[in-house]
């Protein structure tokens, strides 16, 4: 395997560990990584708006959990335009990966326009995974961390990347290492069918006792996985 740039690197991981949609809304930061969507599976959607990208990608993740969905989003602007819809996704429990240009390592400190604390902003929403690539090597195998992160948690993971580390070489070796847990990762995806009996008894329970401590009409609250398609024909 020749060596690759990040943004090749980053995006090769991101579609061994399964990932097949990223919602866009990117910046000069992110061109690196557009081009890179180009070579791969991973169908790159342009979203006009930046709370399009993050409600569309919420939404994806309700309905095919078995499919991390990625955002794409130019600095800390475009992160904080997106931060309602995935609050949503993180009530949801809806796992969504954010890839999050940054200033090049160079400019940093220089008070760019733009510039802003992309990790404080996305603390907000991602509990347990936010990180800034700092080595080229490391990008591919970030990647592969935060979709672990996303999927295990069921949660929101950010992964902030400087523009110049998008450009930079990645070495085969590390490109390799972080594509073949990817695969690891992808091959513990549930595929099993749910056996649907047990739930639908478990619900018929519910409604009989709801009916014994209600004085009139009742309603059920549902949340994270219940929500998602094959869940809800069932309770429906």
């Amino acid at each position: 395997m020749p060596d690759l740039t990040g943004a090749s690197a980053l995006v090769k991981a991101a579609a061994q560990c399964g990932v097949e949609v990223c919602f866009c809304n990117p910046g000069t930061t992110e061109m690196h990584l557009v081009g890179a969507l180009e070579e791969c599976p991973i169908r790159a959607l342009l979203c006009l708006h930046e709370n399009v990208c993050t409600g569309a990608a919420d939404g994806w993740s309700r309905i095919r959990p078995d499919s991390v969905p990625m955002t794409l989003l130019h600095l800390g602007p475009g992160l904080m335009n997106g931060l309602s819809n995935l609050h949503n996704a993180k009530r949801a429990r809806s796992p969504v990966v954010n890839v999050v240009g940054d200033m090049s390592t160079f400019h940093r400190g220089a008070d760019a326009l733009l510039e802003s604390d992309i990790e404080s902003l996305a603390r907000v929403v991602s509990a347990e995974y936010v990180h800034t690539s700092v080595v080229p090597n490391a990008l591919p195998g970030d990647m592969v961390d935060a979709i672990a992160a996303a999927a295990n948690n069921r949660g929101v993971a950010t992964l902030v990347v400087p523009h110049d580390r998008s450009w930079e070489t990645v070495e085969c070796v590390a490109v390799e290492a972080a594509t073949a847990r990817a695969r690891d990762i992808k091959s513990r995806t549930p595929t099993q069918p749910v056996n649907e009996a047990p739930i639908r008894e478990f619900l018929a329970q519910l409604v009989a006792r709801a009916h014994e401590c209600a004085q009139g009409e009742f309603v059920f609250y549902i949340g994270g996985r219940a929500c998602r398609a094959d869940e809800l024909r069932l309770v429906g």
